[in-house]
Formats: C-alpha cells, sequence, structure tokens
C-alpha cells in the first residue's frame, strides 16, 4: 500500500475504538486495491476507509454508509479552506437551530447545521430508507420554510433550495444535523449577498405519528465564500435520436455535478429518457436525475437547459474531470475529455 495512504488510514482509526486485529483488517482491505490511477482516488479510498471505520465502531447494523454524510464529510476534511464558519444560532419553542457552516461555488450553496433540544432530552425520530437506493438515508424529519432568500436570485433563470435532515444513528442524545442547498441556473452565487430563512415549524415523525414544534427561527447572512470545485467548458457536440445538442459547461461542484445544455428543450429532456449517465473511471455510473430550463440564446436561437446528477455524488465525495471517463446515453458513449 502506498505510505502516504496508509500514514492517512492510521491517523484516521487512531481515535477509533477498534482492536488492533480490526484495524489490521481494514488496512488489508484497502492494500486489496491495486492500481489506484490518482491522488483523487486515494482520496475516495481513505474516505471510505474511514467510513468503514465508524461502520465497525457502531456494530454490524450500520454495514450501510449515508451519502450525503460521506460527501460532506470527505469534501470539508480535505478542503477546510473553503469551509466559512457561521456558528449562527436562534433558539425557541425549546429547540436551538444552529447554521454551522457554509461552502460551494458559483451555482451551488452548501449550509450545515443542527437542530438541538435546550431540555437535554434525546431527539427520537424515524429514518427513511429506500428500498432502491439504501445507501441514500434520511431522518424522517424537515422544516416548515415559512421566507427564504437566495442570493442575487433574480439574475437567474431558475433557482430552488432543498433542506434534509441526516440519518441519526443516535437517538440517544439532543441533537440532528441537517443540510440547506440553494442553486441556480446561473453563476450569480459566487457574488456574494444576503440569504435569508425563516423557519416557523419543525416538523417530524416518530414511530409513524408526525409531530410539529411551532417556532420561528430566522437567519439573515451574508454568502461571500471562496468559490471551490472546478469548470470545464466542452463546446461538445453529441447528437441524439432527435437531433442534435451541445454540450456547453460541466460544474463539478463540491459534493454536485451539473451540465448546461443548448439546443432543443425536448431533446437535451430526453437525456433522462435515455437513461444518460456518467461513467466514472473507476466503472460508478453516475444518473442524471433532474433537468431545468435556463433560458434561451437569442444569437443562436436555441433553448437552454441545465441537467443534475445524483445529489451529493452518491458519497463519492468531490468528482473532478479527472474522475469521469464519459458521458453515456443509452446505447452511446461520449468521450470525455480526451
Amino acid at each position: 500500500m502506498d505510505d502516504k495512504v496508509k500514514r492517512a488510514l492510521d491517523r484516521r482509526m487512531a481515535g477509533a475504538a477498534l482492536s488492533a486485529a480490526s484495524k489490521a483488517r481494514i488496512l488489508q482491505a484497502a492494500a486489496q486495491r491495486k492500481g489506484l490511477r490518482s491522488v483523487k482516488t486515494k482520496r475516495i479510498l481513505i474516505a471510505a476507509i474511514a467510513a468503514a471505520v465508524v461502520i465497525a465502531t457502531m456494530g454490524a447494523g450500520f454495514l450501510v454508509w449515508d451519502m450525503m454524510n460521506q460527501s460532506v464529510s470527505s469534501w470539508q476534511s480535505e478542503h477546510p479552506d473553503a469551509v466559512t464558519k457561521l456558528d449562527l444560532s436562534q433558539s425557541d419553542a425549546g429547540y436551538t437551530v444552529t447554521l454551522d457552516a457554509m461552502f460551494g461555488d458559483t451555482r451551488y450553496l452548501y449550509f450545515t447545521g443542527t437542530v438541538t433540544r435546550d431540555d437535554g432530552e434525546p431527539i427520537q425520530v424515524d429514518q427513511l430508507e429506500n428500498e432502491s437506493m439504501p445507501e441514500y438515508k434520511l431522518s424522517r424529519m424537515d422544516f416548515s420554510i415559512a421566507d427564504y432568500t437566495i442570493p442575487n436570485a433574480d439574475e437567474a433563470p431558475t433557482s430552488a433550495i432543498s433542506t434534509r435532515f441526516l440519518p441519526d444513528y443516535d437517538q440517544t442524545d439532543n441533537s440532528i444535523d441537517f443540510m440547506i442547498k440553494m442553486f441556480t441556473a446561473a453563476d450569480v452565487l459566487g457574488n456574494g449577498g444576503q440569504a435569508s430563512f425563516t423557519f416557523d415549524s419543525i416538523d417530524y415523525e416518530w414511530q409513524g405519528e408526525k409531530k410539529e414544534v411551532k417556532g420561528n427561527w430566522s437567519f439573515i447572512l451574508d454568502t461571500t465564500h471562496e468559490i471551490s470545485g472546478e469548470v470545464i467548458h466542452p463546446e461538445q457536440t453529441v447528437t441524439m435520436p432527435d437531433g442534435a445538442i451541445i454540450l456547453k459547461n460541466i460544474y463539478f461542484s463540491p459534493v454536485d455535478i451539473t451540465m448546461d445544455w443548448e439546443g432543443d428543450s425536448h431533446t437535451i429532456a430526453s437525456l433522462m429518457d435515455h437513461g444518460a449517465y456518467l461513467l466514472l473511471e473507476d466503472g460508478t455510473h453516475l444518473p442524471i436525475v433532474s433537468h431545468w430550463a435556463a433560458g434561451w440564446n437569442e444569437e443562436t436561437k436555441q433553448d437552454q437547459a441545465m441537467v443534475q446528477f445524483f445529489p451529493f455524488n452518491m458519497g463519492l465525495g468531490y468528482l473532478g474531470p479527472d474522475d469521469v471517463k464519459a458521458l453515456v446515453i443509452g446505447d452511446t458513449t461520449v468521450p470525455l475529455f480526451e
């Protein structure tokens, strides 16, 4: 095994409650991964083994990692200088909502945070699992958003916000983690500006019963941040059954990938109908999951649209151009970055 990888794994396992035999087995499993192609692949390996360490300390009941925790933790640990600490808290109705940190690029802003019960009693919430995608795990908890502001959203044809509560593996403590994700179909989130959130309830389920905590938790914050990730401009023509479309840009955001296309809007949307996916260098398939209108090019008289791939990069952390081999559309493979 590469010495650098071994030292990194040793550091990750240093604080874990593992026996010497367990640590040896994890290192042996890592050593069996031959032919690592890049530093990025090594980083994914380190992150994956770190997840194995957590799994080993939790027991066999947690043999499935969750995508959001894996990707976000991987990004934050590998890019500490790109994470803006916030530490903003609002308390009401016996609960404190804290925005811990922010990171992103020009298309995405990610906010991590926690909800805490002020009386110290445990937060207990049912867990949501998708049978077809067991790695994608969530807690059955969400905010009711009374109001929000996405900075510079009026300069983008499309914008959206989503909230997700991460899996809660320890239901004996009084806190639970969440993530807020903003995105725009234009490069406007790198310009700073104010974001705001007003939550008027925390909704959750426990043992199948729906519960609601009414209150007011409001935040206004400046979104100036270090722009991270990479943008590639292929200007690559792709022939589809319904005609040709042009791949204009690929955004490798911290934990998401999007593509900008130009051409007939129905042809671009048909990428999903054809089950298009990114083929990664290690053979992993990252599918397209959504399509958004992104405007009209008056000069070329063509529609513009954006497609998004599976969120949080399916738990693989940051993926860049070196990690992507091709775009596969039905039976057609379109090489990228050659």
